[in-house]
């Protein structure tokens, strides 16, 4: 009622009125308001025409997302508000109604200066929420992710348990649901939250920034672009279980997503599962799915399935319309080599390995397919080349009690191909892990 006489002393009966239309909706003040039944309230005000329900208020914030900027509800609590002030410059409240009401618009910059009042911070839990919205504020401008995060959850939660206070029912305001059904604080810790994440990944901090993908999941369930990102930074921490869970936790938000279905494909291949990461990948297939290289996923996996016909097919598909012909037409040759058709098996081995010399996969599973068709001379020559640039941890790993290789070599070849891996490991360990040739 302060706001309504200071206005009615001010001669501005147009916006004391709207100031009380929206005590009614328990924004500025704790007034027990009644019905619009021409009822007063219990100070006196005649409140005739006014209908002040809940319903109302919700009406209002459901419309948040189409309102214009120069128009609606909001508009006319923040002029209501701005004369307020005007006339009552000291008041705290209505300067703050007005501050959050910009910060509603997105107008921040204006809303800074209305929410940074020094009696804020007077002890006071009530009045602490708007220190903590200011404090938020501040951080967020100044790219302080995690101070404004802090800040906007304090806020928050001083609000949700402190709703009986004058100044918490003004910043219940923030506690209203958008479309989205977020309030206002959280709309601002999922900002937060998601910037400080593309910190974190971009500082290979993969694991904090699922964290924060993980908190925002639990503000937005709903939101199956999230699910997404969080599958994509499990695959990245190696933990492909999780990575499956949350693709399939995407598509069942909205299915038939084809680029999702190609990632769960993926997720269930490196768990052992290539016949249901064929199906997957089908269904990407019959979506449309645009990425040229899912036919070197499918070749991939009928290939381990064991299905060479079907594994050449996609292969072929994939070799003629990828740029990556070398890791293709590797896989090729093995298919054909499983077909023993020797020809086409190393013809195409050999063009991964002009396509990328130093590459030792490409060189293993050439020497590979020269023993099983039987040119062991050509295949020792390919493995001594490989033991001179594959990592010795992983090349003695593959080389030592692997019996594709062995039955073919000397024993003088084998201790050759061993002691040159051997050699190059002594020479990682002693220059802490990396080799220098």
């Amino acid at each position: 009622m302060t706001a309504y006489r200071s206005l009615v002393r001010c001669n501005n009966m147009r916006a004391a009125n709207v100031i009380v239309i929206y005590m009614a909706y328990g924004i500025i003040s704790n007034i027990i308001m009644t019905d619009c039944a021409g009822k007063e309230d219990k100070n006196g005000a005649y409140m005739s025409g006014i209908c002040a329900t809940n319903s109302s208020m919700k009406e209002w914030h459901a419309e948040s997302e189409h309102r214009s900027p120069e128009g609606g509800a909001i508009t006319y609590v923040l002029n209501a508000a701005l004369n307020a002030t005007t006339c009552d410059p000291t008041n705290m409240q209505y300067s703050a109604l007005y501050g959050i009401c910009m910060l509603y618009m997105g107008r921040t910059n204006e809303a800074h200066s209305y929410l940074s009042y020094d009696q804020y911070r007077d002890g006071n839990s009530a009045h602490a929420s708007l220190e903590y919205l200011y404090q938020g504020i501040v951080a967020e401008r100044n790219a302080e992710w995690s101070s404004a995060i802090a800040r906007y959850r304090r806020c928050h939660e001083i609000c949700s348990h402190d709703t009986n206070k004058p100044v918490s029912r003004i910043t219940a305001i923030l506690l209203m649901e958008s479309e989205s059904g977020i309030n206002m604080c959280e709309e601002r810790m999922v900002y937060c939250l998601l910037q400080r994440c593309g910190q974190y990944v971009k500082s290979n901090k993969v694991d904090k920034a699922l964290a924060d993908i993980r908190e925002v999941i639990g503000l937005l369930p709903s939101e199956a672009n999230l699910y997404t990102y969080a599958g994509n930074l499990s695959h990245i921490l190696g933990n492909e279980c999780e990575a499956k869970m949350y693709y399939e936790k995407c598509l069942e938000i909205r299915p038939n997503q084809a680029d999702v279905l190609v990632l769960l494909g993926r997720a269930m291949f490196r768990l052992g599962e290539p016949g249901r990461a064929v199906e997957r990948y089908l269904q990407a297939v019959q979506l449309g799915h645009p990425e040229e290289m899912i036919y070197n996923d499918i070749g991939t996996a009928y290939l381990q399935l064991g299905d060479i016909t079907n594994s050449i097919k996609y292969l072929l598909m994939a070799y003629q319309s990828s740029k990556d012909e070398g890791r293709i037409a590797s896989k090729l040759g093995l298919a054909y080599a499983a077909q023993r058709n020797w020809s086409n098996a190393i013809g195409y081995s050999s063009v991964a390995i002009d396509s990328a010399p130093n590459d030792p996969v490409y060189r293993v599973n050439h020497a590979f397919i020269l023993l099983q068709a039987g040119s062991y001379s050509g295949a020792i020559a390919q493995l001594k080349q490989w033991s001179v640039i594959v990592d010795p941890e992983n090349g003695l790993r593959q080389i030592i009690g692997n019996t594709n290789y062995t039955p073919y070599m000397s024993h003088a070849e084998y201790r050759n191909i061993l002691n040159t891996l051997n050699e190059r490991k002594r020479k990682k360990d002693e220059k802490g892990g990396n080799i220098r040739e």
